[in-house]
């Protein structure tokens, strides 16, 4: 499964599962968005890794448990605060958002009930 397919894949099975999610490519970057519902200073986004930074070999037949294979969560706030406010804003909204996937069978570990644990 190419990069491309994958992102498209995984903005499908996200949207199934209530978010709003798009893919989008520029240069070497493959993402999928997160859009609505997280604030208006927020980008999340999920990087789909190149080839040389897989672990190793993409499922063919992409599910909710193996979505996630081969990513990672990126939060950004854009608002016109401090760097520690930005971080605490950011780490707040990943936890929100594990706690959604892991509610919709993405993750099989829950998040840590506090969003201080969470890493960027």
């Amino acid at each position: 499964m190419t990069r491309e397919q994958q992102a498209t894949r995984l903005a499908e099975l996200l949207n199934s599962a209530g978010f709003s999610a798009r893919p989008w490519q520029g240069g070497d970057k493959v993402r999928v968005y997160l859009n609505g519902g997280l604030g208006k200073d927020i980008k999340a986004f999920f990087n789909i890794a190149t080839e040389d930074e897989r672990s190793g070999e993409a499922a063919e037949e992409m599910t909710v448990t193996n979505a996630l294979q081969g990513t990672s969560l990126k939060v950004y706030s854009d608002a016109a605060q401090d760097q520690q406010w930005l971080i605490n804003r950011a780490k707040q909204v990943k936890r929100g958002i594990a706690v959604r996937l892991f509610e919709n069978g993405f993750l099989a570990d829950k998040p840590p009930e506090d969003w201080r644990e969470m890493s960027l």
